[in-house]
Protein backbone atom coordinates (compact mmCIF):
# COMPACT_ATOMS: atom_id res chain seq x y z
CA UNK A 1 0.00 0.00 0.00
CA UNK A 2 3.04 2.27 0.31
CA UNK A 3 3.87 4.07 -2.91
CA UNK A 4 6.28 6.42 -1.24
CA UNK A 5 7.05 7.39 2.33
CA UNK A 6 7.55 11.10 1.77
CA UNK A 7 5.65 13.16 -0.77
CA UNK A 8 8.01 16.07 -0.71
CA UNK A 9 10.24 18.15 1.51
CA UNK A 10 8.87 21.57 2.49
CA UNK A 11 11.08 24.29 3.91
CA UNK A 12 9.73 25.39 7.29
CA UNK A 13 11.15 28.84 7.57
CA UNK A 14 14.13 30.39 5.94
CA UNK A 15 15.63 31.34 9.27
CA UNK A 16 15.58 27.76 10.55
CA UNK A 17 16.46 26.05 7.26
CA UNK A 18 14.65 22.96 8.60
CA UNK A 19 12.60 20.66 6.37
CA UNK A 20 9.30 18.91 7.06
CA UNK A 21 8.85 15.40 5.63
CA UNK A 22 5.37 14.54 4.34
CA UNK A 23 4.11 11.02 4.87
CA UNK A 24 1.99 9.97 1.91
CA UNK A 25 0.82 6.53 2.94
CA UNK A 26 -1.27 5.96 6.06
CA UNK A 27 -4.69 4.91 7.41
CA UNK A 28 -6.90 6.70 9.97
CA UNK A 29 -8.31 10.04 11.45
CA UNK A 30 -7.35 12.41 14.32
CA UNK A 31 -7.21 16.05 15.19
CA UNK A 32 -4.07 18.09 15.77
CA UNK A 33 -4.61 18.64 19.46
CA UNK A 34 -1.93 19.54 21.92
CA UNK A 35 0.16 16.58 23.01
CA UNK A 36 3.53 16.15 24.60
CA UNK A 37 6.42 13.89 23.68
CA UNK A 38 8.40 11.84 26.22
CA UNK A 39 11.02 14.58 26.27
CA UNK A 40 8.39 17.25 26.88
CA UNK A 41 6.87 15.21 29.70
CA UNK A 42 10.03 15.76 31.71
CA UNK A 43 10.01 19.47 31.05
CA UNK A 44 10.21 21.81 28.12
CA UNK A 45 11.30 19.93 25.00
CA UNK A 46 14.55 21.48 23.87
CA UNK A 47 14.71 19.52 20.63
CA UNK A 48 14.63 21.41 17.41
CA UNK A 49 11.92 21.00 14.84
CA UNK A 50 14.17 18.95 12.58
CA UNK A 51 14.91 16.52 15.41
CA UNK A 52 11.25 16.18 16.34
CA UNK A 53 10.29 15.53 12.72
CA UNK A 54 12.99 12.91 12.30
CA UNK A 55 11.81 11.14 15.46
CA UNK A 56 8.17 11.28 14.37
CA UNK A 57 9.08 9.90 10.95
CA UNK A 58 11.04 7.00 12.47
CA UNK A 59 8.07 6.10 14.66
CA UNK A 60 5.80 6.15 11.62
CA UNK A 61 8.14 3.97 9.57
CA UNK A 62 8.22 1.20 12.23
CA UNK A 63 4.43 1.29 12.71
CA UNK A 64 4.44 3.17 16.02
CA UNK A 65 1.69 5.46 14.80
CA UNK A 66 0.45 6.66 18.17
CA UNK A 67 3.86 8.08 19.09
CA UNK A 68 4.22 9.49 15.58
CA UNK A 69 0.96 11.37 16.14
CA UNK A 70 2.25 12.81 19.41
CA UNK A 71 5.48 14.06 17.88
CA UNK A 72 3.93 15.39 14.66
CA UNK A 73 1.50 17.33 16.84
CA UNK A 74 4.41 18.70 18.85
CA UNK A 75 6.05 19.79 15.62
CA UNK A 76 2.80 21.48 14.59
CA UNK A 77 2.83 23.45 17.84
CA UNK A 78 6.21 24.82 16.83
CA UNK A 79 5.29 25.51 13.19
CA UNK A 80 1.65 25.53 12.03
CA UNK A 81 2.37 24.19 8.57
CA UNK A 82 -0.44 22.49 6.60
CA UNK A 83 1.79 19.57 5.65
CA UNK A 84 2.07 18.61 9.31
CA UNK A 85 -1.73 18.28 9.38
CA UNK A 86 -1.43 15.90 6.46
CA UNK A 87 1.21 13.84 8.30
CA UNK A 88 -0.85 13.69 11.48
CA UNK A 89 -3.88 12.60 9.42
CA UNK A 90 -1.79 9.85 7.84
CA UNK A 91 -0.73 8.52 11.23
CA UNK A 92 -4.31 8.66 12.50
CA UNK A 93 -5.52 6.79 9.43
CA UNK A 94 -2.92 4.08 9.99
CA UNK A 95 -4.08 3.84 13.61
CA UNK A 96 -7.67 3.36 12.55
CA UNK A 97 -8.93 6.72 13.84
CA UNK A 98 -11.26 7.39 10.91
CA UNK A 99 -13.05 10.47 12.26
CA UNK A 100 -9.85 12.19 13.38
CA UNK A 101 -8.10 11.47 10.09
CA UNK A 102 -11.03 12.86 8.11
CA UNK A 103 -11.03 16.04 10.19
CA UNK A 104 -7.30 16.56 9.62
CA UNK A 105 -7.45 15.85 5.88
CA UNK A 106 -10.23 18.42 5.58
CA UNK A 107 -8.21 20.97 7.58
CA UNK A 108 -5.20 20.37 5.37
CA UNK A 109 -7.25 20.83 2.19
CA UNK A 110 -8.71 24.05 3.58
CA UNK A 111 -5.33 25.45 4.65
CA UNK A 112 -3.42 24.45 1.49
CA UNK A 113 -5.90 23.65 -1.32
CA UNK A 114 -3.24 24.02 -4.04
CA UNK A 115 -0.79 21.60 -2.49
CA UNK A 116 0.51 18.76 -4.62
CA UNK A 117 -0.74 16.50 -1.82
CA UNK A 118 -4.36 17.70 -2.22
CA UNK A 119 -5.47 14.89 -4.59
CA UNK A 120 -4.16 12.25 -2.19
CA UNK A 121 -5.72 14.03 0.79
CA UNK A 122 -9.08 14.21 -1.02
CA UNK A 123 -8.93 10.51 -1.86
CA UNK A 124 -8.15 9.57 1.74
CA UNK A 125 -10.90 11.89 3.00
CA UNK A 126 -13.41 10.19 0.71
CA UNK A 127 -12.25 6.80 1.96
CA UNK A 128 -12.66 7.94 5.57
CA UNK A 129 -16.20 9.14 4.89
CA UNK A 130 -17.04 5.77 3.33
CA UNK A 131 -15.62 3.94 6.34
CA UNK A 132 -17.55 6.11 8.77
CA UNK A 133 -20.76 5.63 6.76
CA UNK A 134 -20.19 1.87 6.85
CA UNK A 135 -19.67 1.97 10.61
CA UNK A 136 -22.88 3.97 11.09
CA UNK A 137 -24.81 1.65 8.77
CA UNK A 138 -23.56 -1.38 10.66
CA UNK A 139 -24.49 0.18 13.98
CA UNK A 140 -27.96 1.10 12.68
CA UNK A 141 -28.49 -2.40 11.27
CA UNK A 142 -27.45 -4.00 14.54
CA UNK A 143 -29.72 -1.64 16.45
CA UNK A 144 -32.60 -2.48 14.09
CA UNK A 145 -31.97 -6.21 14.54
CA UNK A 146 -31.96 -5.82 18.33
CA UNK A 147 -35.20 -3.85 18.16
CA UNK A 148 -36.81 -6.45 15.89
CA UNK A 149 -35.76 -9.24 18.26
CA UNK A 150 -37.17 -7.34 21.24
CA UNK A 151 -40.47 -6.69 19.45
CA UNK A 152 -40.68 -10.37 18.46
CA UNK A 153 -40.17 -11.47 22.06
CA UNK A 154 -42.78 -8.97 23.27
CA UNK A 155 -45.28 -10.20 20.67
CA UNK A 156 -44.70 -13.84 21.65
CA UNK A 157 -45.11 -13.03 25.33
CA UNK A 158 -48.33 -11.13 24.61
CA UNK A 159 -49.63 -14.01 22.53
CA UNK A 160 -49.00 -16.45 25.36
CA UNK A 161 -50.67 -14.13 27.84
CA UNK A 162 -53.74 -13.79 25.62
CA UNK A 163 -53.88 -17.54 25.06
CA UNK A 164 -54.14 -18.12 28.81
CA UNK A 165 -56.86 -15.48 29.01
CA UNK A 166 -58.77 -17.11 26.16
CA UNK A 167 -58.59 -20.49 27.85
CA UNK A 168 -59.89 -18.99 31.09
CA UNK A 169 -62.74 -17.28 29.22
CA UNK A 170 -63.71 -20.54 27.48
CA UNK A 171 -63.70 -22.43 30.76
CA UNK A 172 -65.83 -19.76 32.43
CA UNK A 173 -68.31 -19.90 29.55
CA UNK A 174 -68.65 -23.67 29.84
CA UNK A 175 -69.25 -23.41 33.57
CA UNK A 176 -71.89 -20.73 33.09
CA UNK A 177 -73.61 -22.76 30.38
CA UNK A 178 -73.82 -25.81 32.62
CA UNK A 179 -75.25 -23.80 35.51
CA UNK A 180 -78.03 -22.25 33.40
CA UNK A 181 -78.99 -25.37 31.46
CA UNK A 182 -82.48 -26.83 32.42
CA UNK A 183 -83.16 -30.59 32.69
CA UNK A 184 -84.78 -32.03 29.60
CA UNK A 185 -88.04 -32.78 31.38
CA UNK A 186 -88.35 -29.10 32.37
CA UNK A 187 -88.14 -27.84 28.83
CA UNK A 188 -91.36 -27.04 26.89
CA UNK A 189 -90.27 -28.82 23.76
CA UNK A 190 -89.83 -32.04 25.77
CA UNK A 191 -93.47 -32.06 26.91
CA UNK A 192 -94.66 -31.13 23.46
CA UNK A 193 -92.97 -34.23 22.10
CA UNK A 194 -94.35 -36.37 24.92
CA UNK A 195 -97.90 -35.01 24.38
CA UNK A 196 -97.72 -35.70 20.69
CA UNK A 197 -96.51 -39.22 21.29
CA UNK A 198 -99.36 -39.89 23.78
CA UNK A 199 -101.99 -38.53 21.38
CA UNK A 200 -100.62 -40.60 18.54
CA UNK A 201 -100.68 -43.68 20.72
CA UNK A 202 -104.30 -43.08 21.75
CA UNK A 203 -105.40 -42.70 18.15
CA UNK A 204 -103.62 -45.87 17.15
CA UNK A 205 -105.21 -47.81 19.99
CA UNK A 206 -108.69 -46.58 19.08
CA UNK A 207 -108.27 -47.58 15.47
CA UNK A 208 -107.18 -51.07 16.40
CA UNK A 209 -110.13 -51.57 18.71
CA UNK A 210 -112.59 -50.27 16.10
CA UNK A 211 -111.24 -52.53 13.39
CA UNK A 212 -111.52 -55.54 15.63
CA UNK A 213 -115.17 -54.80 16.38
CA UNK A 214 -116.11 -54.54 12.71
CA UNK A 215 -114.19 -57.55 11.53
CA UNK A 216 -116.49 -60.66 10.97
CA UNK A 217 -115.50 -63.89 12.53
CA UNK A 218 -113.57 -65.99 10.10
CA UNK A 219 -113.58 -69.05 12.29
CA UNK A 220 -116.53 -71.26 10.82
CA UNK A 221 -115.35 -74.57 12.17
CA UNK A 222 -114.95 -77.75 10.06
CA UNK A 223 -117.06 -78.11 6.93
CA UNK A 224 -118.41 -81.36 5.65
CA UNK A 225 -116.99 -82.43 2.35
CA UNK A 226 -119.65 -84.00 0.11
CA UNK A 227 -118.91 -86.37 -2.84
Amino acid sequence: MTSRLFASVVLLWAVTAEAEPQITDGNVPAAATSSTSPAAAKGKDSRGLREILDSATRHFQVGNYEQAIVEFQEAYQKRQLPTLLFNIAQAHRKSGHWAEALSLYERFLKDDPKSSLSPEAEAHAAAMRARLDAVRATAEREAAERLAQRRTEEAEAMSKAHEAERQKADEALLVAAKQKEKPVYKKAWFWGVIGGAVAAGAITTGLVIGLRQREPSADLGVRVVEF
